[in-house]
């Protein structure tokens, strides 16, 4: 999920969710919120937020939810008290970074109205979601950050919540008015072409730099210094397409698949709003939301597959050597 993906999916869940209440709160595991919501439009919906630093993960569902804990965690005892019968009020993502706002109108203990912020930080390794209010203090989050593990940015209950650091790249719509020197000029020596193509722009990710190069003609991996000005210009004018589809609102939500060389069988890669033509095999969908979903879940049952199978073979080779002596 880059911040592409994310912008794409805070406009969708915009439109689909507003207006939706909190009937129930649960914890599948120590770093998944499921919250149910109802809407008078799209039903009952399980939204699956996971803050797993090793894999975030984004679920929206019509079916059944994963079993919650018992006895649950204090962070969902902290929700039930605070977003009982909540309102949801509007979603957001800042352009170009992997943060969704959620914004609730409730009802606290004296019967007063406020306004709450669930804020879900879907980044690899800091993943975390955060309860905000008005006054932008952090009220209770997922995982504690203190200053021994970022001393430049705490996330503790009472404290000021400060953002994550924007990153120093222009937006999609910027990028469209700029030259391929522009956009190419803070390239490091030794970049290649792929890692020049993402770093030009705000929310790309690794896989639209792959997407730039492929569109331009060119092997994503050649360092880009060797490109001549005729080449530069080719990457410019891939990279500012995909940044016209994304300015324009262009959206072809699907989940990608590439084969495995040692095996006829496929194996998901990526879930994108915009189209990945260098990948082979795609499975379109009409929602950012429901390709999201489905690579979500295909990704956390590849990776439970993968723990049972490590647990399996350290077993086996357990009982070899026992055996063996």
């Amino acid at each position: 999920m880059d911040g592409i993906t994310i912008g794409a999916l805070a406009e969708e869940l915009d439109e689909r969710l507003r207006g939706a209440l909190i009937d129930r709160m649960a914890m599948s595991d120590r770093n998944t919120l499921i919250l149910h919501l109802y809407s008078q439009t799209e039903g009952r919906l399980a939204l699956i937020l996971g803050a797993n630093p090793s894999r975030p993960v984004f679920e929206l569902t019509a079916g059944s939810a994963p079993p919650a804990l018992n006895p649950p965690p204090s962070f969902v005892m902290f929700m039930r008290k605070h977003f009982r019968r909540a309102k949801l009020a509007h979603i957001c993502s800042p352009e170009g970074e992997r943060v969704v706002r959620f914004l609730f109108h409730t009802i606290d203990e004296l019967g007063d109205e406020q306004d709450l912020q669930l804020i879900f930080e879907c980044m690899p390794r800091t993943a975390n979601l955060i309860v905000v209010n008005e006054r932008g203090v952090i009220l209770n989050p997922l995982r504690h950050i203190d200053h021994s593990v970022n001393r430049a940015r705490e996330i503790l209950p009472a404290h000021p919540y400060s953002p994550p650091p924007e990153q120093p790249r222009p937006s999609a719509g910027t990028c469209l008015t700029k030259t391929a020197d522009g956009l190419f000029a803070h390239v490091k020596p030794g970049s290649s072409v792929s890692q020049a193509a993402y770093g030009a722009a705000a929310g790309f990710s690794p896989i639209l730099g792959d997407e730039a190069a492929y569109r331009a003609g060119i092997d994503p991996h050649v360092p880009f210094l060797s490109l001549d000005a005729d080449g530069k210009q080719k990457l410019a004018d891939a990279v500012k397409s995909i940044c016209r589809q994304v300015a324009e609102g262009i959206r072809a939500p699907g989940v990608y698949a590439v084969e495995c060389p040692t095996s006829r069988e496929f194996r998901w890669v990526a879930a994108h709003a915009i189209p990945l033509t260098h990948l082979p095999y795609k499975k379109p969908y009409a929602r950012v939301s429901d390709a999201l979903t489905d690579y979500c879940r295909s990704a956390s049952e590849g990776d439970a597959f993968q723990r049972l199978r490590a647990s399996l073979s350290r077993r086996i080779g357990e009982r070899m050597k026992k055996t063996a002596r």
